[in-house]
């Protein structure tokens, strides 16, 4: 697979990725921003509560450390 130079945002690392064979999605991929990744989360965390697996008062917690955690990875890039 042949890499080009001219890349949009966040589509040279798309093009890096496949060339070196690494099946992963991406953030952006995967989410396509800080509101989609929260939104999974929040489902993901609202399953857990409903499933008694945890706290309702840890809930907004989980959330928000989750979604600092996004912005760190994506370097902010993904708001």
């Amino acid at each position: 697979m042949t890499v080009f130079s001219v890349c949009s945002v966040g589509s040279c690392r798309v093009a890096a990725r496949l060339a070196n064979g690494d099946p992963r999605l991406s953030l952006q991929e995967r989410y396509g921003n800080t509101a989609g990744y929260t939104a999974a989360v929040t489902a993901a965390v609202n399953l857990l509560v409903s499933g008694r697996l945890m706290l309702a008062s840890d809930a907004a917690g989980a959330i928000s450390n989750a979604t600092a955690w996004f912005t760190q990875a994506s370097g902010g890039m993904l708001q």
